[in-house]
C-alpha cells in the first residue's frame, strides 16, 4: 500500500492548539511531528482552501510556514506537511474570535483654555468613554494607558448602560464645577498625570488586558488643530471607524467639549431673511450658527415663481459678528415675482447640514419706489422731491447710478399706472380661475414733468 502511494507517509503537522475560542491577537503555531524528513516543509491556508491542489501540486493559496500565525479575526486554518511530492494528510481548525469588547474612546480634551473655574487649565482635561453595544457592560478591569505612565484603571463597580456615556476627568471637582452634575463621571480622576498639549499615543484596554483601540493623536494637521488650547475638544466622527485615521476625528462644535452627549453640532437655521432692494439686488440672511465654512454663492438658488431659468448669485460675503450672509446678483432682476431658495444640505454648521428648504418671496418692479406694487403719482412724487439728489431705490434711484436723475424719470414714465400682480394672482390669472383686471389709463404726466426739467 505505501509503494503505491495509498498509505501516507508523513505524518501531519502539530498545532500549539486546535481551534476554538481565543482573543483578538492569539498566535497559532505549527510544527513537524518527530521523525519528519529535514526537506519536509508545513503550508497551510487560511481562506478555507486545501494547501494540497487534486493530483499532488501545491494550491497558489497555500503559505509556507515560517512563524506564529496572528490572528486578528475567526479564522479557518488548514495545513499540511510535504516532502518532495508527498503530502500528510490534512489537518482542519477553526479559530474563533469574541466580539471585542464595546467600549471606545469618543473624545479628547487635552488642551483646554484658560478658564475662570481652573487655576490650572490641565485640571479641565477629560477623555470619554462609550458603550457601543446593546448590553450594559462591567468596567472592572478597564484601562486607559500609555498617556501617562502609571496609566488610569477603572474603579471596581462601574457599568456602563447601551449607548452611554462616561467621563474620566483629570480633576473630577473642577470638572464638576465647570460642567455641572449631570454627567456620568468616574468617580476617580487621573490627576496628577495629564494628557500631553502636542499629541501622544493613547490605548484602551478591555477587561482582559486586549487592545480596543491604539492611536497617537497630533496637535497639527492632518489632525484638526483647534482643540490644542482654542477652546474645542477632539472627538471621533465613528466610534466604530479607524482611530488611527485622523480625518475621523474634528475639533467640538463648541469650545469645552461636549462631554456626556455624541458632540454632534446642531443643524444650522435661518433667524430672518430679505431681499435689499436699496442699492441694488442683494439678499441677507441671518443664521443661527457660523456656516462660513461651507457657504457659497451657488448656496442661493433664484428662480421666478411663475417658471423660469434659475438665477445665482454672483458673489456672497459673511460678517461673522452678525452670522449674516449677503448674496450679491451680478445685475437687477426683471420684473417679477420670485423666490429664492437656500436648499436642504446647501450650508452646514460644523459639518451638520440644513435640515430642510428654506424658501422667502419677493418681487421686483423697477419705479415702484414705495413698493405697494403699482408704479402711480405716489412714486413720482417720491422720485420728485428727491430729483438731482443723491438717492436709494425707495428715493426715486430706479437704475442703481446713486442719483435720482432724467434716467429713473424715464424709467418711471414707461412703468406709469401699471402694476405687478402678487404671485397667487397671476397664477388664479393664469389658470383661467379669475378675470384679468382691464388696464387703467395712463394717466398724463406731461405738465408734471415740465414742472421737474425747468
Amino acid at each position: 500500500f505505501t509503494n503505491r502511494n495509498w498509505l501516507l507517509s508523513l505524518a501531519a503537522p502539530l498545532m500549539n492548539q486546535y481551534g476554538g475560542t481565543v482573543s483578538n491577537g492569539f498566535q497559532v503555531t505549527l510544527t513537524k511531528p518527530a521523525g519528519s524528513p529535514g526537506s519536509s516543509a508545513i503550508y497551510y491556508t487560511t481562506d478555507g482552501s486545501d494547501p494540497r491542489l487534486p493530483g499532488g501540486g501545491l494550491s497558489p493559496s497555500a503559505v509556507l510556514y515560517s512563524g506564529p500565525i496572528t490572528l486578528a479575526a475567526s479564522t479557518l486554518i488548514r495545513t499540511r506537511l510535504r516532502d518532495g511530492a508527498n503530502w500528510s494528510a490534512i489537518v482542519d481548525a477553526s479559530f474563533t474570535l469574541p466580539e471585542v469588547f464595546p467600549l471606545r474612546i469618543t473624545e479628547i480634551h487635552y488642551h483646554p483654555a484658560d478658564h475662570p473655574l481652573a487655576a490650572d487649565p490641565e485640571d479641565q482635561e477629560f477623555i470619554e468613554l462609550l458603550n457601543t453595544g446593546s448590553q450594559t457592560i462591567s468596567l472592572n478591569g478597564v484601562q486607559i494607558v500609555d498617556f501617562t505612565a502609571e496609566g488610569y484603571t477603572f474603579p471596581n463597580g462601574l457599568t456602563l448602560a447601551p449607548g452611554a456615556r462616561i467621563v474620566v476627568a483629570r480633576d473630577p471637582v473642577v470638572f464638576q464645577a465647570i460642567y455641572g452634575t449631570s454627567i456620568n463621571l468616574s468617580p476617580l480622576g487621573y490627576d496628577p498625570a495629564n494628557l500631553s498639549n502636542g499629541g501622544e499615543r493613547v490605548r484602551l484596554l478591555g477587561p482582559a488586558g486586549e487592545t480596543i483601540q491604539d492611536f497617537t493623536y497630533d496637535d497639527v494637521s492632518p489632525w484638526p488643530t483647534a482643540p490644542d488650547g482654542s477652546g474645542p475638544s477632539l472627538e471621533i466622527i465613528d466610534p466604530l471607524g479607524d482611530e488611527t485615521d485622523p480625518t475621523n476625528w474634528r475639533a467640538s462644535a463648541v469650545n469645552g467639549g461636549t462631554p456626556g452627549t455624541d458632540g454632534a453640532a446642531p443643524a444650522p437655521t435661518i433667524e430672518s431673511s430679505n431681499f435689499d432692494f436699496e442699492t441694488g439686488h442683494k439678499f441677507v440672511v441671518t443664521f443661527s450658527h457660523d456656516i462660513s465654512a461651507s457657504l457659497t454663492a451657488a448656496d442661493l438658488q433664484i428662480t421666478p415663481i411663475a417658471g423660469g431659468a434659475t438665477v445665482a448669485a454672483n458673489s456672497v460675503t459673511w460678517n461673522a459678528a452678525t452670522r449674516t450672509a449677503t448674496f450679491t446678483l451680478a445685475a437687477p432682476l426683471g420684473d417679477n415675482n420670485y423666490r429664492a431658495t437656500l436648499p436642504a444640505g446647501s450650508v452646514t454648521n460644523a459639518g451638520t447640514p440644513l435640515a430642510s428648504d428654506y424658501t422667502f418671496d419677493f418681487f421686483t418692479f423697477a419705479g415702484d419706489a414705495n413698493r405697494d406694487r403699482t408704479v402711480n403719482i405716489s412714486d413720482f412724487s417720491i422720485l420728485a422731491s428727491r430729483f438731482n439728489l443723491p438717492g436709494v431705490f425707495s428715493q426715486g434711484d430706479f437704475n442703481y447710478d446713486g442719483v435720482t436723475n432724467i434716467s429713473d424719470f424715464a424709467i418711471l414714465a414707461s412703468k406709469f399706472n401699471t402694476s405687478l400682480p402678487a404671485a397667487r394672482a397671476v397664477l388664479l390669472t393664469s389658470l383661467g380661475w379669475i378675470a384679468a383686471t382691464p388696464s387703467t389709463q395712463r394717466r398724463e404726466i406731461n405738465t408734471v414733468s415740465d414742472d421737474i426739467l425747468s
